[in-house]
C-alpha cells in the first residue's frame, strides 16, 4: 500500500468536490478506508473510486431498498 495515496481530508475535498464534513461522514460510516494520526488522511483513490460509483448511479443511490454494503470501498491491498 502506497502512503502517499492517503490525504488530508481538506485535499480530498478540494480534489473530488465533496464537502470536508461529507467526507468526515464517509470515513465514520466506513465507506472509504482512512487512518486517524491525530488528522484524518483518505485514500485518495478509494474515495475518487466512491465518487465513481454513485456519480454512475444516478438517482439510484437515493433507493431505500438497495443494499447499503454494495456502497463500500474495500480497503486498498497491502504490498508484503
Amino acid at each position: 500500500m502506497d502512503e502517499s495515496e492517503y490525504v488530508i481530508v481538506r485535499i480530498a475535498a478540494e480534489t473530488t468536490g465533496y464537502t470536508s464534513n461529507y467526507i468526515r461522514r464517509l470515513i465514520r460510516a466506513g465507506l472509504v478506508p482512512s487512518k486517524d494520526i491525530g488528522v484524518w488522511l483518505v485514500h485518495l483513490p478509494s474515495l475518487k473510486e466512491y465518487k465513481a460509483q454513485m456519480d454512475a448511479q444516478g438517482t439510484k443511490k437515493y433507493d431505500p431498498t438497495q443494499d447499503p454494503n454494495s456502497k463500500k470501498i474495500s480497503s486498498p491491498e497491502r504490498d508484503r
